[in-house]
């Protein structure tokens, strides 16, 4: 039996067309109107913690459940796993991917046998592709990947492995302090934008005690003051002490040269460049312990 339909098209067009329309809209406008308000929370939330210290334990135990999901969702590895590095894809520097842009920071301090680097380690990893691709290239230096999730081996297991790369699972900055893990290159790619500004003096204090070499790649954006629209705000001009939230809800921007120096750093390169593909910019800063270099 078919169903007989008994409707003007007047009536059509006002109900089904119209109406209809309407109703999407308020779905479209509702959605819009509710992300919007989940940013401003994660906004207002960010900029009130933005200048603590420490994670605590609640915090900490909240972040490493929500990477373990994120990195048992096997579309969300995928995307992790496309940017894998290669010697093809260095080869290009200026189409290089964010995480490419990272191995291509530490690479000449690899190579450099003259700074004695004989230990990395990778903050805030997730699946890390960087230190996949280095210790394959430099064998003589031990890898290690730093990041909260206990799951951090098993979701790296698709990547090229070698004996000389490890998995730390833990609060970064407690393993430091305590020296569990020690390297003579640091590198924090994407990860200190999420680091609260007493929390980032924390960090690189611990680091003055044994690493030789700090590496940042960062993600870098507009800020929300008015000076943004006439030029890029750069690290040097925000308050050290006081760190501003910039781009996506919940990304701190640093004073990362005046935080490094207060440490005993000493900055050799910083600069904000493109990101092939992107809608932010990224800052690179490579920083050398002046205290270290003494002996």
């Amino acid at each position: 039996m078919t169903t007989r339909v008994k409707v003007s098209p007047r009536n059509f067009i006002i109900v089904g067309i119209l109406n209809h329309l309407g109703h999407i809209l308020r779905l479209l406008v509702g959605r819009c109107v509710a992300q919007a308000l989940r940013e401003y929370e994660a906004f207002a939330q960010a900029s009130k913690l933005r200048n603590e210290g420490r994670l605590s334990e609640v915090e900490i135990k909240a972040i490493r459940e929500y990477e373990e999901a994120r990195l048992e969702d096997a579309q969300y590895r995928r995307k992790l796993l496309s940017a894998r590095i290669t010697d093809e894809t260095l080869r290009r520097p200026e189409a290089a991917s964010s995480y490419q842009q990272a191995a291509l920071l530490c690479l000449p301090l690899l190579a450099d046998k003259a700074l004695g680097i004989r230990s990395m380690a990778n903050v805030g990893t997730r699946i890390d592709i960087v230190s996949s691709y280095l210790a394959q290239k430099f064998p003589d230096v031990q890898f290690i990947s730093i990041d909260l999730p206990s799951n951090l081996r098993e979701v790296n297991c698709e990547l090229p492995q070698s004996p000389n790369w490890s998995f730390v699972s833990g609060y970064a900055l407690d393993l430091f302090e305590r020296q569990e893990v020690t390297a003579d290159l640091v590198l924090f790619s994407y990860t200190c934008e999420v680091i609260r500004n007493r929390e980032l003096h924390q960090y690189f204090a611990a680091l003055a005690k044994f690493a030789k070499y700090v590496v940042l790649n960062e993600q870098w954006w507009p800020t929300h003051k008015p000076a943004s629209l006439v030029g890029i705000i750069r690290p040097e001009d925000i308050d050290p002490d006081d760190s501003v939230i910039a781009g996506k809800p919940g990304a701190y921007h640093h004073n990362y040269p005046a935080i490094l120096k207060r440490s005993g750093f000493e900055v050799l390169s910083s600069e904000i460049v493109e990101v092939h593909g992107r809608e932010f910019w990224a800052l690179h800063v490579v920083a050398r312990n002046k205290t270290l270099q003494m002996f």
